[in-house]
């Protein structure tokens, strides 16, 4: 759960139609249903299923290696196998969360880091095949400082030349997680960052699904608000952002917190999934898990 990138300055206004009205960015499904996958952490969290929240399998791929790794230091597939064994029921969803390896930087270094992503994803698929598996925040490189500028600036081009170099995974993926935490007390420049991010998302899906991880608490690097939790009425708008231009809602979060079924953030997105709640495929028409190329 990484920091934004470096700080270019920022332009505090909503967002106009550069960013939001293109076809990049718009959302797959039109027909109102937007699911909600469960990544949270809460302590004595009820089952969400009656709200028609669906489970995600969030795992951090370095405890993986951990356990057991090859000659080239990544986990094995054996490894993968056993851990996925241990979880209770099928896996739908897999989001793979790998940050230990760098993803900007010098181009042989990014590739470097873009072949070790795919070949844990290989092992992952070989072990999980009738799973749907994507990796957290990546691609495409959240970006804040640079996705708010217009996409005509040097900075914001050279955000998606680095998130060019990811290609070749998003093209072995199977959904795509970009990552939306919040940073800032900013409302406006939180859907300006959200919207290029999913922009990109979506540039770099080739029509896969995209599912955002939304946080309903201030991100940790934020010394000020850090864990601190999102007004209602701003967590309902990242919610709506998302619904409008993804095509699922996974929400991470509540370490060391305990579940409370009267708080604001639950009550929006109570609200929220009565609007949008449906049983929506996980694949698209046309997707076919078992049958994909590795």
């Amino acid at each position: 759960m990484k920091s934004p990138v470096s700080r270019h300055g920022i332009f505090v206004f909503i967002c106009i139609s550069w960013l939001c009205g293109g076809v990049s960015a718009a959302k797959a499904a039109d027909n109102g249903c937007v699911p909600v996958f469960d990544g949270m952490l809460f302590s004595q969290k009820p089952d969400l299923s009656a709200w028609g929240i669906k489970p995600i399998a969030v795992i951090d791929v370095e405890k993986w290696s951990k356990a057991s790794a090859a000659a080239d230091g990544l986990p094995t597939q054996s490894a993968i196998g056993d851990a996925l064994r241990v979880r209770k029921g099928s896996i739908e969803l897999i989001a793979l969360d790998l940050e230990y390896l760098p993803m900007s930087g010098a181009n042989d270094l990014v590739n470097q880091s873009v072949e070790k992503f795919s070949t844990i994803l290989s092992r992952t698929k070989s072990a999980a095949v009738n799973s749907l598996i994507g990796y957290y925040g990546a691609p495409p490189i959240r970006d804040y400082w640079r996705a708010i500028k217009s996409p005509n600036s040097s900075e914001y081009k050279a955000w998606q030349s680095e998130d060019d170099l990811w290609r070749a995974l998003a093209d072995r993926v199977d959904v795509l997680f970009p990552s939306l935490y919040t940073f800032y007390d900013d409302r406006d420049g939180w859907v300006r960052f959200a919207t290029a991010n999913l922009s990109e998302a979506r540039r770099l899906a080739g029509g896969k699904p995209v599912y955002a991880f939304i946080w309903p608490q201030y991100h940790e690097s934020n010394k000020d608000l850090k864990s601190k939790f999102i007004p209602e009425d701003f967590w309902r708008l990242q919610l709506d952002t998302v619904a409008e231009y993804a095509d699922g809602v996974v929400i991470w979060g509540g370490f060391q917190h305990r579940w409370d079924a009267e708080a604001p953030w639950w009550r929006a997105t109570q609200d929220f999934i009565s609007v949008h709640n449906c049983q929506k495929p996980l694949a698209p028409a046309g997707l076919n898990v078992e049958g994909r190329n590795n």
